[in-house]
């Protein structure tokens, strides 16, 4: 019996044979499993958890000094309200606290103050939809937020829901 020893060159030859024919089956097999039809990736949204440790706090103030520079504010789409955007410290280690304050018409003087405690890095976006209605914005983490609906004349949550990213994070096919 003659033992054949072949040579390293020889062995990556076949090796990067064996490579070429298997491993992109496994590729798509992989990839398969992961990727989502694009037609089908969503934003889900669920009602907004009150035990979350993330807080969400509407009170009034007559206190003007804790608002920002009055130089920044944030005009409703007619002109009679106004918001305050006190923004969170980014510099600091989160999580971030960031506080809105709304002043105008039919607030007798006084400001809504709209607390949005321990929020992630994403920060909150806050636009105006018309003299009474208000659009906030807040990222928790990296794929979820929360959406709600500020009605000022009210001072009630119309809508409050938490939207979870994840499916439109990954990859589609």
């Amino acid at each position: 019996m003659e033992i054949c020893v072949a040579r390293p060159s020889t062995w990556i030859a076949v090796l990067a044979a064996v490579a070429v024919v298997t491993l992109p089956g496994r590729i798509e097999a992989q990839s398969g499993e992961t990727a989502i039809a694009c037609g089908t990736r969503e934003v889900r949204y669920t009602p907004f958890d009150p035990s979350s440790t993330k807080k969400i706090i509407l009170s009034e103030t007559k206190d003007s000094s804790e608002a920002p520079s009055a130089k920044d504010k944030k005009w409703s789409p007619q002109g009679t309200r106004y918001l305050l955007l006190q923004s969170a410290d980014f510099n600091k280690p989160g999580p971030w606290t960031t506080t809105v304050f709304i002043g105008g018409a039919g607030l007798n003087g006084r400001l809504l103050k709209l607390s949005l405690i321990d929020h992630e890095s994403g920060g909150v976006q806050v636009q105006w939809l018309n003299e009474k209605l208000l659009f906030v914005d807040v990222w928790w983490g990296r794929i979820v937020s929360v959406d709600l609906i500020v009605d000022i004349n009210s001072r009630t949550f119309l809508y409050k829901e938490m939207a979870e990213y994840g499916d439109i994070t990954q990859p589609c096919r």
